[in-house]
């Protein structure tokens, strides 16, 4: 089990700090697990007290919630920065997304780690706040296809949503190998095999 460590405690406003927690608690959660983490940890990193985390998240519902809005944001981020270019290439696009995927994860962004947890987690409490949010994720994946399509970039038999839903299987598998074997240049060519096969006709 990873072992927190204390942060200096500074003075902060209530806003910065509300944000302050936010990233720790993004950090504990990476490291103890949606289900552990608690007030308790997360004041624990920051130096302060149990009370003053609750006073920003009240509940532990609460908590989770907002630490689970911060990494759908993102993971939203890292995709509209690729997808939300129109004028370049599918190609292109997707080959932005994957490496920006298996950079932040050779990164070790704690965010990442808690995204994919989260995206795993077939729970009342928390699957469909998941659902919802990355709906999005998917409408946003369907649409470059569906232009890539309508502009003769790709031809696929697949639909535009079936294959923005391949898309996000191989998401999974680049998290799976990029942290099983950490290499940036043969994740990159995995991925692009990946892409190659997403992009022809089957």
């Amino acid at each position: 089990m990873d072992t927190i460590t204390k942060k200096p405690r500074t003075r902060l406003s209530p806003e910065k700090r509300k944000q302050q927690l936010l990233d720790y608690s993004i950090d504990v959660f990476s490291r103890r697990g949606i289900g552990r983490a608690g007030h308790a940890d997360i004041a624990e990193m920051a130096n302060v007290s149990v009370a003053t985390v609750f006073n920003y998240f009240p509940t532990r519902e609460a908590l989770v919630e907002q630490v689970l809005m911060e990494v759908a944001t993102q993971f939203n981020d890292l995709l509209t920065e690729c997808i939300g270019a129109p004028n370049k290439a599918l190609h292109t696009r997707l080959t932005c997304i994957s490496n920006n995927l298996i950079d932040t994860v050779l990164e070790q962004q704690d965010w990442i780690k808690v995204w994919f947890e989260w995206s795993t987690s077939v729970r009342e409490d928390v699957w469909p706040q998941f659902i919802e949010s990355n709906q999005k994720n998917l409408k946003q994946v369907q649409k470059a296809f569906t232009q890539a399509i309508d502009n003769g970039e790709i031809n696929s038999n697949q639909t535009p949503e079936n294959l923005a839903k391949m898309l996000h299987g191989m998401c999974y598998v680049i998290y799976m190998q990029a942290n099983q074997h950490p290499d940036q240049d043969i994740l990159r060519e995995q991925a692009q095999i990946y892409l190659q096969v997403l992009m022809q006709k089957n």
